[in-house]
């Protein structure tokens, strides 16, 4: 007799064994992938029993297949369990499918197994437990923060609800209901999808992997009907052959109109996600152009990657003001290193070509290659920039590219993808990047101009404001002297104020002079070591032995493209701010490095030989107050009673014109640092060195 159910249970057999069979051959396997097999292998294990007992109704096949039924749901709750990322072995639901495991066995195995009773308690186990696991599922989304997991497990909960589903109404037949048993062909489809979902790892697979069974179906469903309703019109009479052949004509004729139609469809379905995406990518292009801080490019940018769902890690580095380091501007997941030191890292920016992004898995198999060429070097560096990798917690990493450097790295990964972005999500980032380092250059030209314009009014002031202070000020202190040759005794004191008074005030004067002039550009080089001598022992004089100098020189340093009594000046306002803070009493440190960059040039310079020169001052004071390093270098802002609050000012607008920075870093109640990075000067570059 004809068993339809049969045929789908050998489609199940086959299918269920390539799916395994699949599995099985792949080398790196998870705890979830051997589970998974154990699973799909109870499956296998049913259908075959279950097919043998529908080809020789034995009764130890249907007691064989009876006890697979039994371990069915015992590796389906285990590996749900697993898949959902749980350490532990077990749950409360998996101790209680165990339980009812162990009594269903019993059943089994008990004389009283062919009872009715046992019949429907074993239905109601198998179906009941599957059913819970699809519920354990379901209520695992719903807790899950990222929507792009918990979308991804509602495909799967729905696809093996509905595979459940029909699997029990292939019973219907042996009540009296006909139905179509079509259990086993769904639930292979569901195991297909199952074993993609560990696989891929990506949302976006997996509806590409719906659309397309969805696309077939919808094929398969309209054809077979087609026929189905020619050949019930006609019947099987003896025209029966000819009419085969008209359907199969109008089939045909139907197909590829139907297929397109489907396939439009679906496909809408499929890459509405991914449209959406592109466009939301070229509205925060066309948006970067109009930020003015690199804060706002660094939340526009991750607020889009984090918003898409199509990334479970990233992050935004942006090179520093000194170009030394990549400082994380902003990131999401878990947060991977805050700095790059761009020496550290220059084995992964070496990797860089054009625009193009670096990827984890095209530098282990450059190592690979590598290591069997014996090239040591070459895989140490690789071995370096896959450690990078790791301190990124990224799997790609695209440049973020400036005309003629590295300005920083855009770094994401998706952890769902063990095998690293797909081609499409990384097209999507590629001109994000671009434009990235279009808004970053931007910003920094408006800075530079804004600065220009500022010095620019001050110094036009500044001229005729020295000219209207001096002058007074000169008689001033013209008749302060000559009181002071002769003074009334209880007016001595008051003269020596007025005295000191006008030259500090001519001391201010100055100072505000120096800041606001434009400097020519200037060809003199200093040489650190001699400069930081001189500071040394100006110092000493004026602090005597109360003061502890510790000069700590590095590596023989190279000349810096500074006047030697400029930058003398900017040691020693570092130095005396470091010496007050400790009120003449106290060890101030000064440590000199050479530092390797990403070859930051000076403007109107030759590009450096990528070496700058680093000059840090310790004290061990009060520290600054977070709330006041901000402000620290605008003119005329001090926390000193009688200081003029130009001397960092000044300091810093020399480092600056000489393509340096200053860094600050304090700890209230422990001190601060004050480090002078200046570019060094190759050693065939042009000027005098003093």
């Amino acid at each position: 007799m004809y068993d339809p159910r049969a045929n789908s249970v050998l489609l199940g057999v086959v299918f269920a064994a390539a799916i395994l069979l699949s599995i099985v051959l792949r080398r790196a396997k998870t705890r979830r992938l051997n589970l998974f097999v154990l699973f799909c292998g109870s499956l296998l294990l049913w259908y075959l029993l279950e097919l043998f007992h529908a080809w020789q109704p034995a009764e130890h096949w249907n007691r064989l297949a009876s006890a697979a039924l039994v371990l069915l749901p015992q590796t389906a709750i285990r590996f749900f369990h697993a898949f959902r990322g749980a350490e532990s072995r077990s749950s409360p639901f998996v101790r209680v499918g165990t339980a009812l495991g162990i009594v269903a066995a019993a059943a089994v195995v008990s004389p009283w197994w062919q009872e009715p009773a046992v019949g429907w308690g074993l239905f109601a186990y198998s179906g009941g437990l599957l059913y819970g696991a699809c519920l354990y599922l379901y209520r695992w989304s719903r807790r899950v923060t990222s929507r792009v997991e918990s979308a991804r497990i509602r495909v799967l909960v729905i696809g093996g609800a509905a595979a459940l589903t029909f699997s029990l109404l292939d019973y219907l037949p042996r009540v009296g209901i006909d139905f179509p048993p079509v259990g086993p062909i769904l639930t292979m489809i569901f195991m297909y999808t199952l074993s993609q979902a560990l696989l891929l790892y990506r949302l976006l697979d997996l509806y590409e992997l719906v659309g397309r069974f969805a696309v077939l179906g919808a094929l398969a469903v309209a054809l077979a009907g087609i026929f189905y309703a020619l050949v019930q019109w006609i019947g099987t009479s003896t025209w029966f052959f000819l009419n085969a052949i008209a359907a199969a004509f109008v089939i045909l004729i139907v197909f590829d109109p139907l297929r397109t139609a489907v396939e439009e469809k679906m496909g809408q379905i499929i890459v509405r996600e991914r449209s959406q995406f592109e466009a939301a990518a070229l509205a925060l292009r066309r948006r970067l152009g109009r930020l003015r801080t690199v804060e706002e490019i660094a939340g526009a940018v991750i607020t889009l990657l984090e918003e898409s769902r199509r990334y479970s890690h990233g992050a935004l580095y942006l090179l520093s003001a000194d170009g030394l380091s990549l400082v994380r501007r902003g990131c999401f997941g878990p947060p991977p290193v805050p700095e790059l030191d761009v020496t550290a890292a220059r084995p992964l920016l070496e990797q860089f070509t054009g625009d193009e992004p670096v990827r984890r898995r095209d530098l282990r198999r450059q190592r690979e290659t590598a290591a069997e060429q014996g090239d040591v070097r070459r895989v140490e560096a690789l071995d370096v920039a896959l450690n990078l990798f790791d301190d990124l917690r990224a799997d790609t990493v695209f440049p973020v590219r400036g005309e003629s450097r590295t300005l920083g790295l855009l770094a994401v990964r998706d952890e769902r993808m063990p095998e690293g972005l797909g081609p499409d999500e990384e097209i999507g980032l590629a001109p994000i990047a671009v434009q990235i380092a279009i808004a970053a250059e931007n910003i920094e030209i408006y800075r530079q101009l804004k600065v220009r314009d500022r010095l620019a009014v001050v110094g036009e002031m500044s001229a005729g404001l020295a000219h209207e202070i001096r002058n007074p000020l000169g008689s001033i202190k013209a008749a302060a002297q000559i009181l002071a040759e002769d003074p009334p005794p209880d007016s001595r004191e008051l003269v020596e104020i007025l005295v000191e008074e006008s030259n500090r005030l001519n001391r201010v004067v100055t100072d505000f002079l120096e800041y606001s002039r434009p400097r020519p550009a200037e060809h003199a080089q200093a040489d650190v070591s001699a400069v930081l001598r001189r500071c040394v022992q100006m110092l000493a004089a004026e602090f005597g032995d109360g003061l502890e100098i510790e000069a700590a020189a590095g590596e023989a340093l190279p000349a810096v493209p500074v006047d030697p009594d400029r930058l003398l000046r900017v040691f020693l306002n570092l130095g005396l701010n470091a010496a007050q803070a400790m009120n003449g009493k106290g060890r101030l440190e000064i440590v000199t490095a050479v530092r390797r960059d990403s070859g930051t040039t000076v403007p109107g310079r030759p590009a450096a030989a990528a070496n700058r020169i680093a000059i840090r001052f310790r004290d061990h004071g009060p520290g600054i107050p977070p709330e006041i390093v901000p402000r620290i270098f605008i003119p005329f802002f001090t926390t000193r009673e009688r200081g003029t609050g130009l001397g960092l000012a000044l300091s810093q607008r020399i480092v600056e014109d000489a393509g340096g920075t200053i860094e600050v870093h304090s700890e209230p109640g422990r001190g601060s640092d004050f480090t002078v990075v200046l570019p060094a000067v190759e050693p065939n570059g042009g000027g005098n060195r003093s």
